[in-house]
């Protein structure tokens, strides 16, 4: 199995946009073309949370989860013990999410800094490909 390549965090915003437009529209009143909007207008030091807080229907914003590794598709399709965290701004909506995509070879931690586990994760990367 071959792992997936990484994606820039706007290219992932876009590819939710695109699985959840038919949600969006029907009950929250988003759609891709806002989130692509926001996307290349973007000031360029926004998180992806930054982003959708700006896009995502003010009663949505509350909702929304992130989730951070250090991790790898190919090992978690492998069931490889992985550990990420879940940040969200609710921590009900954190300890939901957590309960949710946690198992015995997937553990979540959660967190509300969002900001931190979005920057943790942006530094993380940079560390990995400094170190090889």
């Amino acid at each position: 199995m071959k792992a997936a390549g990484a994606l820039p965090p706007h290219a992932c915003v876009d590819n939710l946009a695109s699985a959840t437009r038919p949600a969006c529209l029907a009950h929250h009143g988003c759609h891709r073309q806002h989130l692509q909007q926001a996307l290349l207008h973007r000031d360029a030091a926004e998180t992806v949370n930054e982003i959708l807080a700006r896009v995502v229907p003010p009663r949505m914003v509350q909702r929304l989860a992130f989730l951070s590794g250090p991790s790898f598709a190919a090992e978690v399709a492998k069931a490889q013990p992985t550990l990420v965290t879940i940040g969200a701004n609710d921590d009900a909506v954190g300890a939901r999410v957590q309960a949710l995509m946690s198992s015995p070879m997937f553990r979540c931690y959660r967190t509300t800094d969002v900001a931190g586990i979005e920057l943790g994760g942006a530094l993380k990367n940079v560390l990995a490909i400094a170190c090889g």
